[in-house]
């Protein structure tokens, strides 16, 4: 069977030796913005792949969320699916951001569950949800601009990568280089290219 290394050993001994990357998880709803609820259906090119996903951002593993049928989806969502293989080279994980607006917009100014309060890690101010005076200012221009005219990003990693007291970047700034540098999925979502 052929085999995968992590790191180039050239001129000595190979190193362990890892199985393929895992296949590409498939979703068959696009990410983007949605007005309504919908299922979704995840799939590999092998029906006997086992899938496994979060709802956190997190990247799943074998304590994550077991795919086993269609996912309804009534709300904004990030989920990440994937085939975990603990022997593999390179594990694919597929990132998908569903966007409702009216979550959005409305979103509630408390953290939401397992993010940080303001002053609770390295004592940096948080600030979550949309100030309800941009939206109610001109409703109609804002919704159609998001949902018509403006590309949003959707950065997805784990919180740690971000808050964690000793490591996160948001909660560690000024530094930079290859040591702060943190895994993170990047989604374009464009209304306009679609």
């Amino acid at each position: 069977f052929p085999a995968y290394f992590k790191t180039p050993t050239p001129g000595a001994a190979n190193a362990e030796a890892y199985t393929a990357p895992t296949p590409v998880v498939s979703a068959s709803e696009p990410r983007g913005y949605k007005t309504g609820a919908f299922t979704v259906a995840l799939s590999t090119t092998n029906v006997a792949d086992e899938i496994w996903y979060t709802l956190d951002g997190s990247v799943p593993g074998t304590s994550s969320l077991r795919y086993a049928g269609p996912l309804t989806i009534t709300q904004t969502t990030v989920l990440r699916a994937a085939v975990v293989d603990p022997e593999t080279v390179w594990q694919h994980v597929t990132t998908l951001t569903w966007l409702f607006l009216e979550d959005i917009l409305q979103q509630d100014s408390a953290p939401p569950p397992g993010w940080p309060a303001s002053y609770e890690v390295n004592n940096h101010v948080m600030e979550y949800g949309m100030r309800q005076e941009i939206v109610t200012e001109d409703p109609t221009r804002l919704r159609q601009g998001m949902t018509n005219a403006i590309p949003s990003i959707s950065l997805v990693t784990d919180l740690a990568n971000l808050f964690s007291a000793q490591r996160g970047i948001y909660v560690n700034p000024g530094n930079d280089g290859l040591a702060w540098e943190r895994p993170v999925s990047v989604e374009l979502i464009d209304p306009v290219q679609g």
